[in-house]
This record gives structure tokens, C-alpha cells and sequence, in this order.
């Protein structure tokens, strides 16, 4: 059966398009009531049109009179036949599915997209369950005892301890057999007694009284409640308890369970010192203390740092067993005590207990940090022991041999890790760094043809090493060699490059080398790569080459100290003293103030020309400045002394070693000049000066300082 419809085209063709007949119209309304309403506006007055076109003025503004917009829309009232629905129907779900079915093909496979979630789905109950809801699901799937009641009552007692006794008192209701309902409550009571609430313990008891009519045994309660207290740390209320133990035993002494239960409760609460009076009560009854006791004493004294005085206080009472040692070198690593670590290592010997691998490694780490040969001991002690030294520990021990200079370790560490075929590329970087921190540049070097053996190239911070390494050592064909394969982007490298080709006197290579600076990374030269190719050309006498880098260099840079500095050295070099005079001049008209290294030129160059009043002058000039007296300035003056051919003159420079600013104790090549020149000018009272004061140096003595102090004191 169709239904009648009014067209509502005609009524927006007919700018009705906010009609009432046309709302009408949409919800389905009869024919006859629609032309009925728009007749009714069509026929309204002129004065009620709109201005945006929706009146019968409008209509008949686009050529539409009412009446003929009246005649259309009732001709286009009818009936409409269901077979032309179904049709309609029909082709549209026909296009739909070829459509679908042509995208179906061609779209490429892949995992299957997620299915959308439409709304929000609340997680499960297992998932957003408390501890006690967890609890109760759990209970409600059967009987609940053992480990699984443990595990269920110690996560609601951590959740809640105020739910604790209801729940599982409640629990023990249902329980079923008596002696299943007492093994139950003893593991419970557990529960709070350690976790040092004595109050939930009593209540629990007493809630088992009550309602089960189930008495603790009194041995037990008395236990928990010791444990509780202990927990907690109430010491006066053990004391009290333990007092009463005594007062009600036969022989006047406290049971060793009460003992390890408050032990125990005293290092769970940190109370280290008060445990530790247990043990040795424990001990002093005629009881054996446990080791593993004894190793959580240590544990809990390494967190309040108690140990040095426990383990002092242990001598001779309680064995101290393998675990504890581990924890307390451990300790003695962290704190840097030798001492401790010393009287541990005795105690294990005496009491004839291996060391455990981690007490090994610490004392290794310990003893590493200083000189002497304890470290290369316990290297040797732990691979005895039956312990090999992993890769990345040796790699600590060669890094920190490193700070300490033990050179010796450091290469006995590396054969170890050779003989093992572990020694990897990082274990050769960190020995060559102990090698340069040591001064071996030689054997730093040397370590570069042991890494090509391997196959292994180096990476850039290894080949600048080098490159420094090699200059410091004076390897020139391995500065050739390196010079092609470092890392271009690096100025230290290029800077390294022209300081080996300067100490080579190859000035033409230093030179070249820093026109391929320029040309290659012309942003990374800068007022220092100036200044290291214009040392290279002084130190080998070519001022002249050096003067026109100069005058290059003033059309890009500014002049600063070391450049000033650097030209100074250069005038004295070839003993134009008036020349260096001069370029100080003209340092300080730029505004820079010569500093020490200035004048130390100055006075070297005035050394070379064996001028004596000239030093003087320099002398003057420096106390003028309040400039003091470097090490360079000293070893200048005693170089001097020696040479001067007037003995008056020598002693006169003899003489700057009276002076409070002179410190002849900062170096080895120092001390060694000053001893020197007072041996060859016989000046006995300097000298006993020099030897009295070197014990309380740090100067490192050489082989030449020893034979200088055996001289010097075979003339006194």
C-alpha cells in the first residue's frame, strides 16, 4: 500500500524554504492539509514578505504566480508504487556490493585491522582488584592454606593492616579441621609480628580467642611478640620480655629462638649495634650463631655504617663467615679505608676463610687506587683462589692505574687478558692512556702496531691520540704514516701534526701542513693554529719565515699573549736580545701584560749571552710587576750559576734560593738543578737546605735525583 506524498521540490522551487507547510510536507502530513497552509501563506499580505525572498512578492519576482505555484505542487501530489521502492532498493545494493567488492581486491594484504572499540570497556575485575578484592575472588574458587594464605594475607596487610584481623579471622571461621585452622593462624600471626606491629599481633590472638576459641600457644605469642617488638625497635619492652623469660626459666637464661627472633627483628628495624649484643648473648650461651645471621649483621652495619665498629667488636667472639667478608670489603672499597680492609684480610687468614670472588674484586679495586705493589698481590691472590678476572674489572683496574702511575699492574693486567685473548679494543685505549698519563709515549705508540696485527682500525679520538703520542715521542715515521688517516674535521690533530714536523725541524712540513688547513677547513683556523706553526718555525731559527706568518696572520687575527711569547722566544733563540726586548715593547703598546713566561724568555735569552746584569735587570723588572718567580725562572738562574765564569757572580745567582716565593720542591727537573749547581759550587748551606726539606716533598725521584742526593750527601 503506498502512501500519499506532497512534493516538497515545489515548495523550495517555490522559496518556501522556511515554511510551515513545508515542515509539514517532511514529516508526512495529507495532501489536503498541506495546500490547505499554503494557501493560507500564499494568500498572506505583501507587508509580511521577507527580504531574503521567502514571500508571495518574491514568487512573483522569479516569474511564479501563487496560483500556478499552488498548481504545481498539487500536480505533483499521486501515488507512488512499491515496486519502484524495491527497484530503487535493489540497484543500490547491487552498486554497493560491486563497489565493495572491487576495493576488497585491489586493496593489498596486511594483518587484519584492530576491531574498533565503540565504547569504553571497564577493565576486569581481575586487573582493577585490590589486594582484598584478590583476596576474596580467590577464597571464593576453595580452600585457601600454605604459601598461597601467606602470600594473599601479606599483600592485604600491606594494603590495609586495618582489614587484616577481620578478614582473616573471618577466614579461620571456614577453615575446616582444628589443626588446619592453628597451622593457619600460626602463619599469620607471623605476618604482623614481623612487620613490628605488636598491637595487630595481640588482637589477632585475641580475635582467635574470642571467636574460635582457638589459645595461642604461650611460647609462641611470646615469640611473635618479641619479634613484633624488636621490629619496631622498642628496646625497653625486648628488655622487659626477656627479663621475664629469665625470671620464669630453670637456669636463669633466655631460650636461643628468642634470642634470633629479636636479632632478627632488631636488623629489620637498622638497629645493628642491638642485634649484634644478641648474637654474642647467643654466642656467650653456648649457642652457634648463624652465618647467614652474621652476614645480615653486616648488611644492615654497611647501611649505618656501624661495620669498622661490629667487626672490632666481633675479634675473637663470632666467626665471621665467607658472604660477610664480601660485604665488608665491599664497605672498605666504598669508604676508602685501608686499614679495615687490611684487618679483614688478616681475619679471613687467621680464621682460614677463602675470600668470595666479590671480596676479591673489591680489594682490588681498593688497593688499585694506590702505589706499591698490594694490588699486583691480590691480582695474583684471587686467580689462586680458583677466580678469573672478568674483561670489564681489568679494564677498570689498567683505567685506574692510570691516576695512580702503577705501570707495572696496569701490563700485568694486560698480559692476564692477552693469555685469556680478551683483550679487547677498549683495554688497549685504556693502556695507552696509562702509558701517556705515565709519560711512555714510546710504548703508547707501540700499541698501535699490535692493533693493525688484529685487524682492527682505529677510530678518530684513537688515531688523534696518536698523532699526539707520537709527537710527544719524537716517532716521526709514524706521524707520516698517521698523517693520512686522521680525522680531517679535528684541529687538535692538525695542531699535533705541525708541533711533531717543528720538533723535527721539517719547517716546510709544518708549514704545508697548515696550508692545508687552510685550504680544506679554512673555519677551523684560528689565532692558536698561528701560533703553533709560528713556534715551529722559531724553535728551528726561521725568524724570517716566521715574520711573514706574522704579518699574515695581522690581516685575519689579533695578536695575543702566546703570539707575543712566541716571537720573544724565537729573538732569543737566535740571540737578538734587542729584537725580544723590543717585541715586549710592543706587546704592551697592544694592551697585553707580559706574564712570567714573557720575562722566563727574556732571562734564558739573556742566559745564552752570558749576561749577567742583563738577568738582573729582568730580575728587577719581574719584582716591579709583583710577577713571581716560576719554576723556568729557577732553573734558569741555576743553569747559570754553574756557567758564569765569575764565582762572586754565580753565587750572587745562587743566591734567588733565599727568596720566600722560590719553591724548589714543585718538580723533579727543579730539584734536580738546584742540587746540581750547589754540589758543583760546593754551597754546603743551600744544599743541606735542599736535602733536608726533599723527604717531606711530593717529588717523584728519578734515577739522576738519587745519584744527585747521594753526591750531595757524601759532601756534607
Amino acid at each position: 500500500m503506498s502512501r500519499t506524498r506532497f512534493s516538497s521540490r515545489c515548495l523550495l522551487g517555490a522559496g518556501l524554504s522556511a515554511s510551515p507547510a513545508l515542515f509539514a510536507c517532511e514529516n508526512g502530513a495529507s495532501a489536503e492539509s498541506v495546500q490547505e497552509m499554503l494557501h493560507t501563506e500564499l494568500s498572506a499580505s505583501p507587508l509580511d514578505s521577507k527580504a531574503d525572498g521567502s514571500g508571495p512578492a518574491d514568487l512573483k519576482y522569479q516569474g511564479l504566480e501563487p496560483s500556478a505555484a499552488l498548481e504545481e505542487a498539487n500536480s505533483e501530489q499521486g501515488f507512488i508504487p512499491i515496486s519502484s521502492i524495491l527497484v530503487e532498493i535493489i540497484c543500490f545494493c547491487l552498486a554497493f556490493m560491486s563497489i565493495r567488492h572491487f576495493m576488497k581486491s585491489t586493496r593489498p594484504k596486511g594483518p587484519p585491522r584492530p576491531i574498533k572499540q565503540m565504547c569504553e570497556v571497564s577493565e576486569s575485575p581481575k586487573s582493577a582488584a585490590t589486594p582484598l578484592q584478590a583476596w576474596r575472588n580467590h577464597r571464593q574458587q576453595g580452600p585457601v592454606h600454605g604459601q598461597d594464605l601467606l602470600k594473599h594475607a601479606s599483600r592485604v596487610f600491606s594494603w590495609d593492616p586495618r582489614t587484616f584481623v577481620q578478614e582473616f579471622v573471618t577466614h579461620l571461621e571456614d577453615a575446616g579441621q582444628p589443626a588446619q585452622v592453628r597451622e593457619d593462624l600460626h602463619l599469620l600471626l607471623d605476618i604482623p609480628s614481623k612487620c613490628g606491629r605488636p598491637d595487630i599481633t595481640t588482637a589477632l590472638a585475641q580475635a582467635a580467642r574470642d571467636r574460635l576459641g582457638l589459645e595461642v600457644e604461650a611460647v609462641r605469642l611470646h615469640h611473635c611478640m618479641l619479634s613484633a617488638y624488636a621490629s619496631s625497635g622498642q628496646e625497653a619492652k625486648v628488655e622487659d620480655m626477656l627479663d621475664q623469660e629469665r625470671a620464669q626459666s630453670n637456669n636463669g637464661k633466655v631460650a636461643v629462638r628468642s634470642l634470633a627472633v629479636v636479632a632478627r627483628g632488631y636488623l629489620k628495624n637498622g638497629k645493628a649495634q642491638a642485634a649484634f649484643r644478641k648474637l654474642a648473648e647467643m654466642k656467650g650461651s653456648g649457642h652457634e650463631v648463624p652465618p647467614r645471621a652474621v652476614s645480615e649483621l653486616f648488611e644492615v652495619a654497611a647501611k649505618t655504617g656501624d661495620v669498622k665498629d661490629i667487626l672490632q667488636s666481633l675479634l675473637g667472639k663470632i666467626p665471621v663467615p665467607s658472604d660477610a667478608f664480601g660485604i665488608i670489603l665491599e664497605y672498605c672499597f666504598l669508604t676508602e679505608d685501608f686499614d679495615m680492609a687490611s684487618s679483614a684480610e688478616k681475619l679471613a687468614k687467621d680464621q682460614g676463610t677463602t675470600l668470595p670472588q666479590e671480596g676479591f674484586e673489591s680489594m682490588l679495586k681498593l688497593w688499585v687506587k694506590k702505589e706499591g705493589g698490594k694490588a699486583l698481590a691480590v691480582f695474583e691472590a684471587i686467580q689462586e683462589a680458583g677466580f678469573h678476572p672478568c674483561e670489564g674489572l681489568c679494564r677498570y683496574l689498567i683505567a685506574r692505574c692510570a691516576d695512580s702511575q702503577n705501570l707495572h699492574l696496569a701490563e700485568h693486567v694486560a698480559t692476564y687478558l692477552r693469555s685469556r685473548d680478551e683483550m679487547s679494543f677498549s683495554c688497549y685505549k685504556t693502556l695507552m692512556k696509562a702509558y701517556a698519563y705515565a709519560g711512555q709515549y714510546d710504548k703508547a705508540c707501540d700499541l698501535y702496531a699490535e692493533i693493525k696485527l688484529k685487524g682492527w682500525e682505529p677510530d678518530a679520538v684513537m688515531y688523534g691520540s696518536l698523532i699526539k703520542f707520537a709527537a710527544k715521542a719524537g716517532r716521526v715515521e709514524l706521524s707520516h704514516e698517521l698523517a693520512d688517516k686522521f680525522d680531517g674535521k679535528c684541529i687538535k690533530n692538525y695542531m699535533w701534526l705541525i708541533r711533531s714536523a717543528g720538533q723535527e725541524g721539517d719547517v716546510n712540513r709544518a708549514i704545508a701542513t697548515f696550508r692545508k688547513l687552510q685550504e680544506g677547513q679554512p673555519e677551523l683556523v684560528d689565532v692558536m693554529a698561528y701560533n703553533v706553526t709560528l713556534d715551529a718555525c722559531v724553535i728551528n731559527k726561521e725568524m724570517e719565515r716566521a715574520l711573514e706568518l706574522l704579518k699574515e696572520m695581522h690581516s685575519t687575527h689579533s695578536m695575543n699573549l702566546v703570539t707575543y711569547n712566541t716571537m720573544i722566544k724565537g729573538h732569543c733563540i737566535i740571540g737578538n736580545l734587542a729584537n725580544a726586548q723590543r717585541a715586549l715593547c710592543d706587546m704592551e703598546v697592544a694592551g697585553i701584560a707580559p706574564d712570567a713566561a714573557s720575562f722566563s724568555c727574556l732571562l734564558s735569552g739573556a742566559s745564552k749571552a752570558m749576561n749577567f746584569q742583563e738577568t738582573l735587570n729582568i730580575l728587577d723588572e719581574m719584582d716591579k710587576r709583583r710577577i713571581p718567580l716560576d719554576s723556568y725562572v729557577t732553573s734558569i738562574m741555576m743553569q747559570l750559576s754553574r756557567k758564569l765564569p765569575n764565582k762572586r757572580e754565580a753565587m750572587q745567582a745562587l743566591a734567588i734560593l733565599d727568596r720566600p716565593d722560590v719553591r724548589i720542591f714543585e718538580d723533579e727537573v727543579v730539584f734536580n738543578t738546584v742540587l746540581d749547581a750547589c754540589i758543583f759550587r760546593r754551597d754546603l748551606n743551600r744544599l743541606s737546605r735542599a736535602v733536608d726539606g726533599y723527604p717531606d716533598s711530593k717529588i717523584k725521584a728519578s734515577i739522576r735525583t738519587y745519584g744527585l742526593l747521594i753526591k750531595a750527601l757524601s759532601q756534607q
